[in-house]
């Protein structure tokens, strides 16, 4: 009997029971795309899957894309598309920074699966043409501000060898300067019937939702105006509280090194670098 601790090689799916216990890890850095980050699979990711309390913070979606082994490329792909647009709209309407994960379990607490890339250039792609599809074309040149480039995650097995397949993310940034006081209707497709439908999402608990022909609808109109002021300021303090950062790592580097460029021991005799878990840790030198 295989203990639940390796890496199942038979190619037989593995029940909840007898996946390997996975380790809380957080997601990779929000609108970063240098950070070079690695998932492994089975770690769960350490965010809930919610709308934060804030406008800064990003809210989190996770999409596997399951019942995807016999499925058509093409149907693939029409689903990625449909949950992108979705949850892009959903974040700019409620003026809330995102992020999409695909690949990562929505029914498990964020678990880590990974889905088979092929190739990552028609994932692109497709991203650039859906824009113009699913959102009205007055808005395209806003929804491009405001949706990032794909991010891959390369997961890696428990042993750490790559099985080749990645979590795909998508950082959702609604800024003030493209959105303004505007709300953003999309076209979404309906598989049942096989034909598109306009939509209004907004971010709503854990997922999002259309208000399109809803009472909601027009409660939303009507606070849009305070909501686009409410993120304005939001962004405002969010910068402030950065530049402040930058300013007293300067101020520390300035001190570590008697204001010269480099660091050496012509200043200090010595330096005692602390750290809670250096295993852990990245040092930028």
């Amino acid at each position: 009997m295989k203990s639940a601790d390796k890496e199942n090689v038979s190619g037989k799916p593995l029940s909840n029971s007898q996946h390997p216990t996975g380790k809380m890890c957080m997601p990779c850095p929000f609108d970063n795309f240098s950070d070079g980050t690695l998932y492994t699979r089975y770690n769960i990711l350490n965010v809930l899957e919610t709308r934060p309390f804030n406008l800064i913070d990003p809210a989190h979606e996770f999409k596997l894309l399951t019942n995807t082994e016999k499925a058509l490329e093409e149907d693939i792909m029409m689903k990625f598309s449909n949950e992108v647009s979705r949850f892009a709209a959903a974040c700019m309407n409620s003026r809330t920074n995102g992020t999409i994960h695909f690949g990562v379990c929505d029914n498990l607490r964020g678990e880590i699966k990974g889905i088979k890339v092929s190739k990552k250039e028609a994932y692109v792609d497709l991203l650039n043409k859906l824009i113009g599809k699913y959102f009205n074309e007055q808005y395209t040149s806003v929804a491009k501000a405001c949706i990032k480039e794909l991010r891959f995650v390369e997961v890696l097995l428990q042993n750490r060898t790559p099985p080749h397949m990645f979590v795909i993310e998508i950082d959702v940034v609604p800024k003030h300067c493209s959105c303004d006081t505007k709300y953003f209707c999309t076209n979404t497709y309906k598989y049942k019937s096989k034909s598109w439908k306009k939509a209004v999402f907004v971010q709503y608990g854990a997922s999002s939702k259309s208000i399109q022909n809803t009472k909601e609808f027009e409660t939303f109109k009507g606070i849009l105006t305070s909501l686009a002021d409410s993120h304005k300021r939001a962004e405002e303090e969010y910068k402030l509280k950065q530049k402040k950062s930058i300013n007293e790592g300067l101020k520390l580097v300035s001190l570590l090194t008697g204001n010269r460029d480099s660091l050496d021991s012509s200043y200090y005799d010595y330096y005692i670098l602390v750290s809670p878990d250096a295993t852990q840790v990245k040092l930028h030198i």
